[in-house]
């Protein structure tokens, strides 16, 4: 990276960004957006840096239109599943079934999975549960994506998960994700946050060599900063 480009644009507010090396369009996949004043701020940057497409996690499954207003990029919208009916497999199933085709039928090509340790300790479910089966067979062979944030930081673990028996340890966090990888080959996915362990490269590239399937993305990037700054080689 070069420090004198970085420190230039920060001089500006990062409002003049510095010339790109690629000319190719640029995809955000993993953006969150709501009808707040604060998400004009996220598409003007985005016209800003050159950003082409946003994909946006929502619990809306249309972003309202004053948002897109003064932006002429491509935003999609990636729905999440509903736990409502958890504890009635046939329901839960049915529902989920019901909104990855409404999905479909909208054009939507990414399904969000929020499983971090706080959603386990809050439902006792695995991304490898039975009970989601049916919903990830359907997601990969409508040829969909699936965004999973599957784990978090090493010091949300020192911090926030002390206990092991509610969250478990982060170590724990990551046979669920290969289970369904292994499981659905023709399914894509994409680890949030670079699979939630970016201090610990050499376990990323060991999923990534096991699993022709399976893609990163870099987001939070407050996350990336702070630990890939640690080991700039």
């Amino acid at each position: 990276m070069d420090y004198e480009v970085v420190a230039r644009a920060a001089a500006d507010d990062f409002t003049r960004p510095p010339a790109s090396k690629a000319r190719v369009p640029i995809l955000d996949v993993h953006t969150h957006a709501s009808p707040r004043p604060e998400t004009r701020l996220l598409l003007q940057a985005a016209s800003l840096y050159g950003v082409d497409t946003l994909v946006v996690i929502s619990r809306q499954w249309v972003l309202p239109d004053q948002l897109r207003d003064g932006w002429q990029g491509t935003i999609l919208v990636a729905p999440h599943l509903t736990y409502e009916h958890l504890d009635d497999e046939k329901r839960f199933v049915a529902e989920n079934l019901q909104r990855v085709q409404q999905a479909v039928t909208a054009g939507m090509r990414v399904v969000k999975f929020w499983f971090t340790p706080r959603f386990y300790a809050a439902t006792r479910l695995r991304l490898d549960d039975p009970r989601l089966e049916p919903i990830l067979r359907a997601v990969e062979e409508a040829g969909m994506l699936a965004l999973v944030h599957v784990s978090d930081p090493d010091i949300w673990f020192e911090r926030r998960y002390t206990d092991r028996e509610l969250y478990g340890t982060k170590e724990e966090q990551y046979p669920q994700l290969e289970r369904v990888l292994e499981r659905h080959r023709r399914l894509r996915v994409i680890a949030a946050h670079m699979a939630g362990d970016p201090e610990h490269l050499d376990h990323l590239q060991a999923l990534l060599d096991r699993h022709p399937n399976l893609y990163l993305d870099t987001s939070a990037t407050k996350w990336m900063v702070r630990e890939l700054g640690r080991q700039r080689e």
